[in-house]
């Protein structure tokens, strides 16, 4: 993933950049010195709560975000799963970032789908025995457990 981001950063102006998940974990980076350490996971976790606020306000597929600051900018870039953090000069030339970005983030698409799938497999899944039969609900077994407790104290 990182020779991926490396061609971003390859762009002209562009100071670093990052992939993170939907949760904001960061995937992948290349940042240089730009951030150290905990700085860019709060990055992360801030822009995946931002995507997600727009996401439940619009009701729909986000578009680009762009950040403009006097001393920079920051492009982000919603994937499937995740999102593409870009941190640039101000004055940088979109079009050009943009199409080395697409190609980069179809690359990223299949890299976290085949991550995804791999989380998937290693997922562990109840192990149900054939004597004990299929699992009840929690409330009913609850509800069950508390009326075998109580069943002695009812006799008079």
């Amino acid at each position: 993933m990182e020779d991926i981001l490396r061609s971003i950063t390859a762009v002209a102006g562009v100071k670093g950049c990052m992939v993170c998940d939907d949760e904001g974990e960061v995937l992948g980076s290349d940042l240089g010195g730009l951030v150290r350490g905990f700085s860019h996971s709060v990055v992360g976790y801030t822009a995946a709560q931002t995507l997600a606020g727009l996401r439940m306000a619009r009701r729909k597929k986000t578009g680009d975000i762009d950040l403009l600051y006097q001393d920079g900018r920051v492009l982000i870039k919603p994937l499937r799963g995740g999102f593409l953090c870009i941190m640039c000069q101000p004055r940088i030339s979109l079009p050009l970032l943009n199409l080395t970005a697409d190609v980069a983030i179809g690359k990223l698409q299949t890299r976290l789908k085949d991550k995804a799938k791999q989380s998937a497999a290693y997922t562990r899944k109840p192990q149900v025995s054939p004597q004990s039969g299929p699992l009840e609900p929690y409330a009913s077994a609850g509800a069950r457990v508390l009326a075998n407790f109580l069943r002695p104290l009812n006799k008079e």
